[in-house]
C-alpha cells in the first residue's frame, strides 16, 4: 500500500519461507520509484509502468536466492487495484 503521504506498507511471499513484511518511504519521478525500506541502508529504484488498474514495478540487481550466492535477476512487482 502507497500512501499519499510518501510511505508504504508491503508483504511479499515467498514460499516456502515465512512472509516478510516491509515498511519504509518512496517517491515517484517520471517513469521511476524510488522506494527506501526502513531496514535497509540503500534504496532500491524501479522502473513503473501503469495501466488501468494494474502497476508493474521492475528491479534488475543482485539476488540471494541460494544462500551465500549473489545472481543477477530481475523482480517484477504486479500491484492490482
Amino acid at each position: 500500500v502507497c500512501d499519499a503521504d510518501g510511505t508504504y506498507t508491503c508483504t511479499f511471499t515467498f514460499p516456502p519461507l515465512p512472509d516478510e513484511n516491509e515498511t519504509g518511504t518512496y517517491t515517484v519521478s517520471g517513469n521511476t520509484m524510488t522506494i527506501n525500506d526502513s531496514s535497509q541502508g540503500s534504496p532500491e529504484t524501479f522502473t513503473i509502468v501503469r495501466s488501468g488498474d494494474t502497476l508493474t514495478l521492475t528491479l534488475s540487481d543482485m539476488f540471494d536466492f541460494t544462500q551465500g550466492v549473489e545472481e543477477a535477476a530481475t523482480m517484477v512487482i504486479v500491484l492490482t487495484h
